[in-house]
């Protein structure tokens, strides 16, 4: 039962959040064509054969199909228009002035950055508490660990910019990614702000991985609290309930091995999907062993993982370890919106480094890796998950106004050629183009594709 209701939500997390972004995109066609003057045919949210549609009073039909990679506002042009709208010539869209034409085009994407927008000042409205950069563990040998970077570190700058969250630790370190240009990086230690200079270099980091972690390729590991291995809660009709454990159980040994907290103990129970083990532990200051037998499930990951059904008990973080930010309505505006162009500007350039090779494509990702993404944002909170579906509708806008014909992009720059010339593409040209562009969509989404499964055919191992 638990594991049908983790993948109900997974995909809810998915089509909730693709669902709601294609719809704002299109609609903001919609409204702006509709505003212009410009007859709209069709309104489809999804591809393939609408499973759904219906007709509105104005004569337009809005569909909903199944594969939701994107959506359609089909309007009416003079090159494909029934003679009944022959005298109608104000009604289509290739006959309105440039401008208008530009801001129906432009209209999708600036509704995905308004979205984002909103999002993120749900976010820092309602307040979130989140993580300080203090580094919990430097891993031996490592780029940290030869910069003499500690545990307790916390990372206040990057590039002398200043970095609140692991989120901008990302987001400054992005612009060194497959660069030989070294940075520095500052953190507080013991009150003392201490400066590490110019030692940091991404310039031969471009794994040819699917699954790439820049912290941990530093040897940086964020501080989270040390779990006890205590059972604070047990799941009605798991493998830990079958087994009698109960809560207030400290696990001590699993199979000879000692536990010294939780991680530790979950580590040791993702390694053994469908066993047959045995575990030590302290009941009201008793110590008895227990054979258990896990179940398993899909990780974040969609590698088969053991599986008990427990939860451990609640440990509070360390006063000075997190932070809220929260704001005002009217200040987290501003800050929402210094976010979301933060986030358009990462997309930015991340795509300008796999284009130039700086990046590898095995980085890119396609619809499952959205899934696991919004699965995995729902899983950890309400605010997590606003905060996902911001950062999804700014990569939206990106895709979107990339210069590819077939995108809202490409045809932008069909207008500026028509703003340049005087005159508009040739017909056959942007047919043309189209055709290309298309095929270059289709072979984007291949690669995106074959990456979620490789990440998936890596991970997920049959015991």
């Amino acid at each position: 039962m638990d594991i049908i209701i983790n993948i109900l939500l997974k995909i809810f997390a998915f089509i909730f959040a693709i669902c709601l972004s294609i719809l704002v995109h299109e609609f903001c066609h919609f409204w702006m064509a509709r505003r212009l003057g410009v007859k709209v045919l069709s309104f489809s949210i999804g591809f393939g054969k609408p499973f759904y549609k219906w007709t509105g009073k104005d004569g337009t039909i809005y569909m909903l199909a199944p594969f939701l990679i994107g959506g359609y506002v089909k309007m009416l042009e003079s090159t494909t228009a029934d003679k009944k709208f022959s005298n109608k010539k104000h009604l289509f869209f290739d006959k309105k002035p440039l401008a208008h034409r530009a801001a129906i085009v432009i209209a999708g994407a600036f509704g995905n950055f308004i979205l984002a927008i909103f999002f993120f000042w749900l976010v820092f409205s309602i307040g979130m508490e989140m993580p300080k950069t203090i580094i919990g563990k430097i891993e031996p040998n490592s780029k940290a660990a030869q910069a003499q970077l500690l545990s307790g570190d916390e990372i206040i700058s990057i590039n002398q910019n200043t970095t609140h969250s692991w989120s901008d630790v990302i987001l400054e370190m992005l612009p060194f990614f497959g660069e030989k240009d070294k940075f520095p990086i500052a953190v507080k230690r013991d009150n003392q702000i201490i400066t590490k200079p110019n030692i940091f270099t991404f310039a031969n980091w471009n794994p040819d991985f699917y699954k790439t972690d820049p912290l941990k390729d530093l040897g940086i590991m964020p501080y989270h609290p040390i779990l006890p291995a205590i059972i604070d809660n047990i799941k009605p009709d798991s493998p830990a309930a079958k087994f009698k454990l109960q809560k207030g159980d400290k696990i001590i040994v699993l199979d000879k091995q000692p536990i010294k907290n939780w991680d530790e103990f979950m580590e040791s129970i993702k390694k053994r999907p469908n066993q047959t083990f045995f575990i030590k532990i302290e009941r009201h200051k008793k110590i008895l062993q227990l054979p258990i037998t896990s179940g398993w499930r899909l990780g974040e990951d969609w590698e088969k993982i053991g599986y008990l059904g427990i939860s451990p008990l609640y440990v509070k973080w360390p006063v000075n370890t997190t932070f809220i930010e929260k704001y005002n309505p009217f200040s987290a505006l501003p800050k929402a919106l210094q976010q979301s162009s933060k986030f358009c500007h990462f997309n930015l350039l991340l795509f300008q480094k796999i284009l130039t090779g700086k990046i590898s494509l095995h980085m890119l990702g396609g619809p499952l890796m959205i899934f696991q993404s919004a699965s995995s944002a729902l899983q950890q909170g309400f605010l997590v998950y606003l905060r996902f579906l911001a950062i999804l509708n700014t990569t939206l806008v990106l895709a979107n106004l990339l210069p590819i014909p077939g995108l809202d992009g490409g045809y932008f720059i069909f207008l500026t050629y028509e703003a340049i010339r005087r005159k508009p593409l040739s017909a056959r040209s942007q047919l043309l183009f189209y055709r290309l562009g298309i095929i270059f969509l289709i072979i984007v989404m291949i690669q995106a594709m074959v990456n979620d499964l490789m990440r998936i055919v890596g991970n997920f191992k049959l015991y």
